[in-house]
């Protein structure tokens, strides 16, 4: 299949397009506590569960990193459980939303983990995934000049649009939007601001992936 990408405009932060989704909505977060990074992402508010919290009308978090949940709690975020996403038919939460994020490109079976997803949508449940872009121009810019490859060490499997795309239609999910997007940053203005341009620019190697699915009916 050949996809272009010359009708995508440039997009906006990740977090910011997610939480505009959560907006007044029941939202079930996936990997709530953002681990490893839970404690300096809380000390700089860029903690995608706490900012969903400000606008959702209730957030339900579930996550397997027991302390980075302990942690939460003691500041006062008591919406975070331990769940093994393989149950989430058990799971006893009707979302509005389901946020998936930064997790899809962890995983092995890939028909499992959409397969649980869709258990608990009904046909106007929105699913979010985000996942890093393969095509990321870092990533590029490394193979070219280096000759080598630079990849997360816990990462399975790895996304350009057209592949994210391809997978979700085969497990009968039918996008609804799709951007390409960049990680909001505290620190770093110069590395933010560049990441702005490449998205306006050349959105196709931007940072993150991010698309906004329902079941096929």
């Amino acid at each position: 299949m050949n996809y272009s990408y010359r009708s995508f405009k440039s997009s906006t932060e990740r977090n910011r397009l997610i939480i505009d989704h959560c907006r007044n909505k029941s939202v079930l977060h996936l990997g709530a506590t953002d681990a490893p990074f839970t404690e300096i992402k809380y000390k700089n508010d860029l903690l995608l569960h706490t900012q969903i919290m400000k606008v959702a009308a209730n957030v339900k978090g579930i996550d397997i990193d027991q302390p980075s949940i302990d942690f939460l709690s003691t500041k006062g975020i008591n919406n975070i459980e331990s769940f093994d996403m393989n149950q989430l038919g058990n799971l006893d939460f009707k979302p509005d939303v389901i946020v998936f994020g930064e997790i899809i490109e962890h995983l092995q079976n890939l028909q499992t983990a959409l397969s649980n997803l869709k258990s608990i949508m009904g046909t106007e449940t929105t699913l979010i995934i985000s996942t890093p872009n393969l095509f990321y121009i870092l990533n590029v810019l490394i193979v070219l000049m280096q000759n080598r490859e630079c990849i997360h060490e816990d990462h399975k499997t790895g996304f350009t649009y057209g592949s994210l795309r391809q997978l979700l239609e085969a497990n009968k999910l039918s996008i609804e939007a799709f951007h390409f997007v960049h990680l909001p940053r505290k620190h770093y203005y110069w590395y933010q601001q560049i990441s702005q341009w490449i998205c306006r620019l050349r959105p196709g190697v931007s940072e993150t992936l991010l698309v906004i699915a329902k079941r096929s009916t």
